[in-house]
């Protein structure tokens, strides 16, 4: 008898627990799975917007430092160059009679050197500059920008020894290397020494590239040209992209001033004691929403409105003209 009242007591509690397990085994409702979809998607939604905003503010970062970094080095390139202006080698000796030009042997290349009668006067000076235009050396004058290049130019000259004790490939030695990354002209025998001239001339200009997200872009870049020794031209070779201005403002001291003017203004280049270099970076890719207009002045002083996604920033810096005819000592 107890047997049997024990076994139907085990019999009925596990019925009991089965039908309670069987009981709490049901699935989610449709409410149930709407909710918890639509917190799924708020999560997802909400992680993308996060990781997209991530990766366009690195982007934005990436794109600003580029533009930062460009506008330094076409700074540093174009103001080493102009500090180097009228340089001569001290171990030679200089003629400096006279007193339209620093040093007297830029007078006396075309004594030494074949070259075009039309481009003579860019050496007669070691800075000469052209406002809104750029200097052709196949023609010796200042020529119209192309519409879409909005930039000054300047030619530098000075002289080097150099590339006198250089061998085959020392270019890197001293200042003998011209802004193209080639050996100068070896103008030879000048007051009986043998000495190199440098001739560089800055500029911007165009040139279009492929994008990813945009096909193809196309914008200014600082340019350089170099006479050769046989008279050509090597053509501006792009230096540094994304530059949209460049302008040269040249500090030139008189009797009656100084002052910073154009080179349109320039009364006499020997008189030119430093020059201030204004140039207009920019991204190479968007960084703004277009609907994100604004406004910045240009080198011009001139406020213009941008509605592109592209970021713009004006950069400008002073440089001196060491060997300006007022720092130049007499001979001994």
């Amino acid at each position: 008898m107890r047997k049997f009242l024990l076994y139907a007591l085990v019999t009925q509690s596990g019925s009991a627990v089965r039908k309670q397990v069987k009981n709490t085994q049901r699935g989610f409702t449709l409410i149930e799975l709407l909710v918890t979809m639509l917190l799924s998607s708020g999560i997802i939604l909400i992680v993308s917007n996060l990781y997209l905003s991530i990766f366009t503010s690195q982007r934005t970062q990436f794109e600003k430092s580029a533009m930062y970094e460009n506008a330094n080095t076409a700074l540093n390139t174009i103001g080493k160059n102009i500090e180097l202006a009228g340089y001569y080698p001290l171990n030679f000796a200089i003629d400096r009679s006279g007193n339209v030009n620093v040093l007297g042997e830029y007078n006396k290349i075309a004594l030494d050197k074949t070259t075009k009668n039309t481009d003579l006067l860019v050496y007669r000076y070691p800075i000469i500059g052209c406002t809104a235009q750029y200097w052709d050396a196949g023609t010796g004058i200042c020529n119209n920008q192309p519409t879409a290049v909005d930039s000054d130019s300047i030619a530098i000259n000075y002289f080097t020894d150099d590339a006198f004790f250089n061998t085959a490939g020392g270019i890197d030695m001293g200042i003998a290397a011209n802004c193209a990354r080639v050996p100068p002209d070896a103008y030879v025998n000048i007051s009986n020494t043998q000495v190199f001239l440098v001739s560089n001339r800055f500029s911007l200009v165009q040139t279009t590239r492929a994008v990813v997200e945009q096909g193809s872009l196309s914008m200014n870049n600082l340019a350089c040209e170099v006479k050769q020794s046989d008279g050509g031209t090597t053509g501006y070779q792009a230096l540094v992209e994304g530059i949209d201005q460049l302008r040269f403002y040249y500090l030139e001291s008189t009797a009656l001033s100084t002052k910073f003017v154009k080179s349109s203004n320039v009364t006499d280049w020997s008189n030119v004691i430093a020059v201030k270099v204004c140039l207009v970076a920019r991204s190479m890719l968007k960084t703004k929403g277009a609907e994100a207009a604004y406004s910045s002045k240009n080198c011009d002083g001139t406020a213009v409105t941008y509605s592109d996604g592209i970021s713009r920033e004006t950069f400008s810096q002073i440089f001196s003209v060491k060997n300006n005819r007022a720092n130049v000592r007499p001979t001994q």
